[in-house]
Formats: structure tokens, sequence, C-alpha cells
């Protein structure tokens, strides 16, 4: 089985996202974060009685980086508490370089996470701002890297292509330069 947790909750709102997402307080994604929780025993009881094991599971959002990496592996612990989480799964989280240091990655995987995936979108700083990410292209190669350093976990990279601005020389350059950081795994999303 492969579950998907779904995190709402974002630093700022990208002009072009259509995703489920909002900016809230610290006691929304409290509260929410609860509610969550208990979601997940239900389900678990409802679809295997607590019994099956994970393939993967994988936090999207939203930005599900807005949880330090302590928070976010202490729920991925409760969800692993209800369905069986053997060690060979893969479990993602994605994440805005904008957010986690170098011990947020490092905690993240101490606490059972084995992929991060990094919203880069672009290295075109005059894009970025355009689509109003709330980090820069330094940024986003800091993020993979520090994601990298942490060793033992795969590092994926999301771009967006037929960006405003961008074109096919900004977009070349892009995959260029991710491409020499080495990460296990990039993603491309047509922006639509």
């Amino acid at each position: 089985m492969r579950l998907y947790i779904h995190w709402p909750f974002c630093v700022s709102r990208c002009g072009y996202c259509d995703f489920n997402s909002r900016v809230a307080g610290r006691k929304v994604m409290r509260d929410y974060r609860e509610a969550l929780v208990q979601e997940v025993k239900i389900w678990s009881s409802l679809l295997c009685g607590g019994g099956n094991g994970l393939q993967s599971l994988y936090f999207g959002g939203g930005t599900p980086s807005t949880l330090s990496g302590d928070e976010a592996s202490a729920l991925l612990q409760e969800v692993a508490s209800s369905f069986s989480l053997p060690s060979v799964a893969e479990v993602t989280i994605e994440v805005n370089p904008a957010s986690w240091t170098s011990r947020d990655f490092a905690r993240a995987k101490a606490g059972g996470f084995n992929r991060f995936s990094i919203g880069v979108q672009s290295l075109d700083d005059r894009v970025l701002r355009l689509l109003g990410r709330p980090h820069g292209s330094i940024q986003a190669r800091e993020a993979v890297c520090r994601a990298l350093e942490v060793g033992g976990a795969a590092v994926s990279v999301d771009l967006l292509y037929g960006l405003p601005l961008g074109g096919f020389e900004s977009l070349q350059n892009t995959v260029n330069e991710v491409l020499s950081w080495r990460p296990q795994h990039i993603s491309t999303y047509a922006l639509t």
C-alpha cells in the first residue's frame, strides 16, 4: 500500500499554485496535525486493521517543511504507529528551499525520512520572483546541498517548465546546474 499525507500549509501562497494550501498560524497547524493523526488511525483500522505494511509514504502539500525536522519526524512516527512501515519503505517529504537548515534535514533523516523532494522550480531569480517563490537560486542550491550532505537519503529536485520569462535557455541552464549537483532524481512539471 502507498500512502499520501497532505500538509496544506505554506509560509506564503505562490500565485501559480492550485493545490489545496493556505497560510496559517501555529495553532491551526497544531490542530490540523492532531486531527490528521486521528484520521490516519481511523483509515488504518478500516483499510488493514493496522497489519498491512506501507511500500511508500509521501508527505506533500502545501509545504510540509513548515514543520521543523523534529516535528515532521514526530508526525511520521505517529503515522508509522498506525501502519506497518518496513525499513525498505520509501518515506518522502516535500521541502521548500527556504525552510530547512542542515539540522532539520539531519533530524528528519534520523526520524525515518529517506527521501527529500525539494521544490526548486527554477534557478532563474527573475522567474522565482515572478512566481512568488519564497526562495532564490542561492537558497535552492544551498538546500539541495544540505540535503545531499545528510547522506543515506535520496534527494529529488522539482522543476517547472513553460515559465514566463524563462524560455528554453533558462530551463537548460537550470537543468544543467541541477545535474551538476548530482541529485538522485529530477521531476519536471509544466506550468499550467
